[in-house]
C-alpha cells in the first residue's frame, strides 16, 4: 500500500469509522477538502478486509455517481495502489479469481474485488430500489443532497452478513457540503454512534494546486465562498437572493448611469412567466469595458412572449441598434406546451418576432438548471466576488429591477426562492450568468479546463 497524504479530519474520520463506538461518520468539508479521495481510502479499507462483503457506493444520481464521484474513487484507489483487473474489476470478475458475480444483471453496474467484495455502484434517486439490501458498508457522495429517507433508509440496511459473520459492525460514511439548511447537519451530532467531521479547503491545500484557493476567492461570492471553501453553516433561508448587491453608484456600487451603446452587441435574457399579478421579466445586457451591465428592462403584467419581442423590437429600433442580438434565459422557452397562446415555443415566437434587417438576430442559447442554487451562485458571484470585484451592472433606470434586487428572498428551506413578483426579475438575470459564467457542483468553471 502505498504511503498516503491525509489531512488531520480525514484521518480522524477513518479512525472513528475503526472504533466499535461510531458505525455513522460524516465528512463534511470544502471544495477540494478531500471528501471523494476520503470515499476511495474508505473503500479500500473495507473492501480488503471484509472478504466477500457487500457495499454500496451512490450519489445523488447515478450520472453525478457516474461522471464525477467514481473518478474521483478510482483516483484514489490508484494513488492507494489498488490496480482495476489485478484487485479489482468492473462488471464480470475474470474466471481465475474464482468469484461469483453479485448480481449477472448488473454487471456493468458493480465493482468486484478479487477477494470476493462487491461493490454496488448506483445512484439514490430512486433509493427505494435499495429497500432489500443487506449491506456492510455504504459510501454516501453528496449527502446532503439525497432525497429526503434516503439516508435513513441506508442506515437501516446496515446489516451485512460478512461483517456479522465475522463479528464486526456495518458502516456508513457520508460526505458533501455545507447544505442550505444547516440542521441537516446539526440534527445527527450528538447521536449514539454517529460522528460528525467538518475541513475546510485550506486544510488540503498540500494536496490542492497552488493557485487554487486563490482562484476561487475571485470565482466565488462571499457566502459561497464562507459556505463552500470555509466550511461555515450558513443558512440562506429568508437571505436576500442578491444579498451582495451594493445600491450605490460605481465605484461605490453597482448601479450605473447609463443607456444602450446601439453599436454594440446585447444579450436579452428571459423569464416567461406572466400573469394579472406577476410580471414577465426580460433584461438587455451589454458587455461593456466596466463588466456586464443590464442597459434595459421590459418588465409588464398579463402579457405574452409575442406582445414582449414586439415590445423589444420597437424599442431597438428607436434607439437605431445596428449589432449583434443574443438570447439567453429559461431553458423551458423551447418547450411548446409553454405558450399557451400559440403552438409554437416561446423562443420560435421571439425568433419570429425579433428579426430585422437592421441587426443580426443569434438566436437562443440556454442552459438547463437542475438547482435554483447554482444560478443564484452564478449571479451573486458576478454582483461581487469574495476579493471586492464587482463585475455585473444595472442602470439606474431599471428600477423594477432594482426593486426586485432588494426584495427577492430566499425561501425558509433555503432551496427555492420566495414566490412573489420579485422572484422573475431575479430569475431572468440570472439565467444570463448561469450561461455565460457558471459555477458546477460547489467549483468554478476554470476547475473544468
Amino acid at each position: 500500500m502505498t504511503q498516503l497524504t491525509l489531512n488531520n479530519t480525514q484521518w480522524r474520520t477513518l479512525e472513528a469509522l475503526r472504533s466499535d463506538a461510531c458505525n455513522l461518520a460524516f465528512l463534511i468539508g470544502g471544495v477540494g477538502s478531500g471528501k471523494t479521495f476520503l470515499l476511495g481510502c474508505a473503500l479500500y479499507v473495507y473492501a480488503t478486509a471484509t472478504p466477500y462483503s457487500l457495499a454500496l457506493l451512490t450519489a445523488p444520481t447515478f450520472d453525478q455517481l457516474n461522471n464525477a464521484t467514481l473518478p474521483g474513487v478510482v483516483d484514489a484507489l490508484e494513488k492507494i495502489g489498488a490496480i482495476e483487473g489485478v484487485d479489482y474489476t468492473f462488471g464480470e470478475p475474470p474466471a481465475s479469481w474464482g468469484v461469483r458475480s453479485y448480481q449477472k444483471l448488473r454487471r456493468h453496474k458493480s465493482m468486484t474485488w478479487r477477494n470476493g467484495t462487491t461493490v454496488i455502484l448506483d445512484g439514490s434517486d430512486n433509493f427505494q430500489k435499495h429497500k432489500g439490501l443487506e449491506l456492510d458498508v455504504v459510501l454516501a457522495d453528496e449527502v446532503q443532497l439525497l432525497k429526503a429517507g434516503a439516508l435513513e433508509l441506508y442506515i437501516g440496511r446496515l446489516r451485512g452478513k460478512a461483517t456479522k459473520a465475522l463479528g464486526r459492525q456495518a458502516k456508513m460514511l457520508g460526505v458533501g457540503n455545507q447544505p442550505e439548511d444547516p440542521y441537516q447537519v446539526e440534527r445527527w451530532e450528538g447521536r449514539e454512534g454517529v460522528k460528525v467531521f467538518e475541513a475546510p479547503t485550506h486544510e488540503n491545500e498540500r494536496n490542492l494546486p497552488s493557485h487554487y484557493i486563490g482562484a476561487l476567492e475571485s470565482a466565488y461570492d462571499d457566502i459561497t465562498f464562507r459556505r463552500e471553501v470555509l466550511g461555515e453553516r450558513i443558512a440562506l433561508g429568508g437571505m436576500l437572493a442578491a444579498y451582495n448587491f451594493r445600491h450605490e453608484v460605481q465605484p461605490h456600487g453597482n448601479l450605473l448611469d447609463i443607456q444602450l451603446d446601439p453599436m454594440k452587441d446585447a444579450y436579452l435574457t428571459c423569464d416567461f412567466n406572466a400573469s394579472m399579478t406577476r410580471p414577465m421579466s426580460w433584461f438587455l445586457v451589454q458587455k461593456l469595458l466596466v463588466g456586464d451591465v443590464v442597459v434595459q428592462e421590459f418588465v409588464n403584467r398579463a402579457t405574452s412572449t409575442e406582445t414582449q419581442a414586439k415590445i423589444v423590437h420597437d424599442y431597438l429600433e428607436a434607439q437605431g441598434f445596428r449589432a449583434k442580438l443574443h438570447v439567453r434565459g429559461d431553458a423551458t422557452g423551447g418547450d411548446a406546451a409553454r405558450n399557451s397562446a400559440t403552438t409554437r415555443s416561446d423562443y420560435q415566437v421571439m425568433r419570429m418576432e425579433l428579426k430585422s434587417d437592421r441587426w443580426q438576430y443569434m438566436g437562443e442559447q440556454v442552459r438547463r438548471t437542475r438547482r435554483v442554487k447554482d444560478r443564484i451562485r452564478a449571479l451573486t458571484s458576478h454582483i461581487e466576488s469574495r476579493d471586492g470585484a464587482r463585475r455585473l451592472f444595472v442602470s439606474r433606470h431599471c428600477k423594477k429591477l432594482v426593486e426586485a434586487i432588494k426584495r427577492c428572498r430566499w425561501a425558509e428551506n433555503g432551496v427555492e426562492l420566495e414566490s412573489d413578483n420579485f422572484e422573475d426579475a431575479i430569475a431572468a438575470l440570472s439565467y444570463y450568468c448561469y450561461y455565460e459564467y457558471p459555477v458546477h457542483h460547489g467549483q468554478p468553471t476554470f476547475l473544468h479546463r
